[in-house]
């Protein structure tokens, strides 16, 4: 029963030691397939892939389903940030900072997609801030972000840079979505559950061979 005991005790610290290890406590940016989460923001973000070549009209008519709605040129800053860009990004005119040498255009390509624009690596995206410089009587276009790659290791995060018209469609360009994402359990509750259902385990065993 001691050696029993001890196995089961050295069972819980492996378990809490490996739901800790699996937490996303210290995680930043996360691959869920057809969308990325940033768990420093709580935002998901909507593969650019799922709305290239749709103009903005298109996606506000019939969104994707998923309770997704557009990021503004900030929220794409802080998702560029996050992924391992350096700002400060330009939000008074139609030209982006450039921030190179890093890693970021890199996963982002990676995880959001890879739409080719001026025929190099990396993706456009719609925003939801509008460009107020092209006058008219509106609706006015909106603001778009990139991230490009230079070979062999630039990175550019560009936001804004340029805009397009609201019934405007280009294959290289997508728009950056975001919806809230579902609250993720923090390490100490995790760790909490693993000892739980360990508990729980050796109650099933105890009462198996009491008399």
């Amino acid at each position: 029963m001691k050696n029993f005991m001890k196995s089961v005790c050295g069972f819980t610290m492996m378990a809490t030691a490996g739901l800790l290890a699996i937490s996303p406590a210290n995680a930043t940016i996360l691959d869920n397939g057809s969308f990325t989460t940033d768990t420093a923001t709580g935002l998901d973000w909507l593969d650019l892939t799922a709305t290239a070549g749709q103009s903005y009209n298109s996606v506000i008519g019939s969104p994707p389903p998923g309770a997704w709605a557009y990021a503004t040129l900030g929220q794409v800053s802080t998702l560029f940030d996050d992924a391992g860009g350096v700002g400060p990004y330009n939000f008074s005119g139609g030209n982006g900072s450039a921030v190179v040498e890093g890693a970021a255009t890199s996963l982002l390509r990676s995880l959001m997609g890879d739409l080719g624009p001026f025929g190099l690596p990396g993706a456009a995206g719609i925003t939801a801030d509008i460009d107020p410089s092209q006058g008219g009587f509106g609706p006015f276009p909106h603001f778009l972000a990139f991230y490009l790659d230079f070979p062999p290791t630039t990175n550019y995060l560009l936001a804004p840079f340029g805009s397009q018209a609201d019934d405007t469609s280009n294959e290289t360009v997508g728009s950056f979505l975001i919806r809230k994402t579902a609250s993720v359990p923090e390490p100490g509750s995790l760790a909490l559950l693993g000892s739980a259902l360990v508990m729980a385990g050796l109650r099933r065993r105890r009462a198996k061979t009491t008399p």
